[in-house]
């Protein structure tokens, strides 16, 4: 197949294309989009026609707008702009995204490195949100911004050919996923990190709270108490102090956990054993104590409102995402449709 075969190069839409997308699509609708976020979409795009279609897409399903309305209808964003970029974010470049956080499969489990805000991480996390940090969109990253993003979020920097091995695995272990082109490459000569991929680069701006580590509490108690939120040196976001009603459902929580059997070993007893509840930090707890505060699922934005109570909205909506994923995957709660969460309910015996 020598000479057969070419790569054909597309290049990535202008900011004049893009703005075609709503300015063809919207009228069909019989819909108006004020212009602030029309551009704010076009500018997030990073020049990708798919993501601006992903944007009003959302934004026409949150406004409930499904078909050509009969009459002229404004649509606005629902909570907020920030927001619903931020929603849309979890469910960009998932799959490829969770393989460069996992690494490749090791026989021993990687060093736990502490960060300057009191979470941690093993150094494919640390990597992740340095990149993140430095919000590269479309661009080139080179060693040095990353190795200095690196020394503001550790306590103790790694060695330099360790970051380097971590950027070429990562280059490696995309390479392997479905993706039809590399989402990054690195370039060991020139010590360079490329972002190829407007899915992953959109994501790494706007969907890092998803991927955070985790951030280390005792949670010996459901009624333990937390500092009020704060702000480290590197922009980093520490939990706030979950609310009453998040901290008093706790404890019911903790009973539906341990009924599940969910993290029980088997080699143990049911005294010895540690129920999930128990790797669960106090956000986490809350955001259970307040689904089992209530008889049926939460939407995403009434949870931010319950756990959250003292925080903008926004970023009480950003922290619940972060709270509900290890919930999820440990079975204690489940989707209940689109952006909502209930109780997982144990199983009859």
């Amino acid at each position: 197949m020598t000479s057969r075969v070419q790569q054909v190069h597309v290049p990535l839409w202008t900011v004049d294309e893009l703005r075609r997308i709503p300015d063809v699509g919207l009228p069909l609708l019989n819909a108006s989009v004020d212009d602030g976020l029309i551009e704010l979409f076009t500018a997030e795009a990073l020049g990708s026609p798919h993501l601006v279609q992903e944007f009003f897409r959302e934004l026409c399903l949150r406004a409930g707008l499904l078909e050509t309305s009969d009459v002229p209808v404004d649509v606005r964003p629902q909570p907020s702009a920030t927001a619903l970029l931020g929603d849309i974010a979890q469910h960009l470049s998932r799959p490829v995204f969770d393989a460069l956080a996992q690494g490749p499969r090791q026989r021993s489990d990687r060093i736990p490195r502490p960060f300057r805000d009191g979470r941690t991480g093993d150094i494919y996390h640390a990597v992740l949100n340095a990149i993140a940090q430095l919000k590269p969109g479309m661009g080139t990253l080179s060693y040095e911004q990353i190795r200095s993003a690196l020394r503001e979020l550790l306590i103790d920097l790694p060695q330099a050919h360790e970051v380097s091995r971590v950027l070429e695995h990562m280059s490696t272990i995309q390479a392997d996923q479905e993706a039809s082109a590399p989402v990054l490459d690195w370039d060991k000569r020139n010590r360079c990190l490329h972002i190829t991929d407007p899915y992953l680069a959109f994501f790494l701006k706007w969907g890092a709270d998803v991927f955070a580590v985790e951030y280390v509490v005792p949670v010996a108690s459901a009624t333990q108490s937390l500092p009020p939120p704060t702000r480290a040196k590197s922009g980093n976001r520490v939990p706030a102090k979950p609310s009453a009603q998040g901290l008093a459902g706790a404890h019911a929580s903790d009973a539906g956990v341990r009924a599940t059997g969910v993290g029980v070993r088997s080699k143990k007893s049911d005294a010895d054993a540690p129920s999930a509840g128990d790797t669960l930090n106090a956000n986490e707890r809350a955001v259970l104590g307040c689904l089992s505060a209530v008889n049926g699922p939460l939407t995403l934005f009434a949870l931010a409102e319950r756990a959250f109570p003292e925080l903008p909205p926004e970023k009480a909506n950003s922290w619940v995402r972060n709270s509900v994923r290890k919930p999820l995957r440990l079975g204690l709660i489940a989707r209940a449709g689109s952006g909502a969460y209930s109780l997982r309910k144990a199983p009859k015996r």
